[in-house]
């Protein structure tokens, strides 16, 4: 837990633990799941806790583990998802199928938005316009002439 926000710990812990990387923001974010269905709360610094120390590590190596292999933003969705919010333990078999879902529509997402920002920089390259000849007397008497 760091005490300053840096480009690894750049989450601010719920539970006074400074600044920390995604994995324990995760952990932290299933034990707080754990301890409401079991209805209490926990306390600041609860991985200092015995009752809680052996659970924070687990998740915290679980989320490492599935951090390795999915976007940290597409956990995220699958666990606020309607069938990912009662997910208590990141060991759940029904997990790794949702993520594996998400990650293929986070990747379409990121495909999508990177060819329309191409489209978008292509389109307002500025166009040199083609060799404008000066116009004659005469033209300019025409158009007088037609007003």
């Amino acid at each position: 837990m760091a005490s300053e926000k840096t480009i690894a710990s750049r989450y601010e812990s719920l539970y006074e633990g400074g600044f920390v990387t995604s994995a324990q923001i995760l952990a932290e974010a299933m034990c707080a799941r754990m301890a409401r269905f079991k209805k209490s709360s926990l306390p600041a610094k609860f991985w200092n806790l015995p009752d809680w120390n052996k659970t924070f590590l687990w998740q915290l190596k679980l989320a490492n583990t599935i951090l390795k292999e999915f976007n940290e933003m597409v956990v995220a969705r699958v666990l606020r998802s309607k069938d990912g919010k009662f997910f208590l333990s990141l060991t759940n078999k029904k997990l790794r199928p949702l993520l594996t879902v998400e990650q293929k529509k986070y990747e379409l997402e990121i495909k999508r938005i990177c060819e329309q920002e191409r489209v978008e920089v292509q389109s307002s390259l500025v166009v040199k316009p083609a060799l404008v000849t000066k116009r004659s007397f005469i033209d300019i008497m025409k158009e007088v002439d037609s007003e």
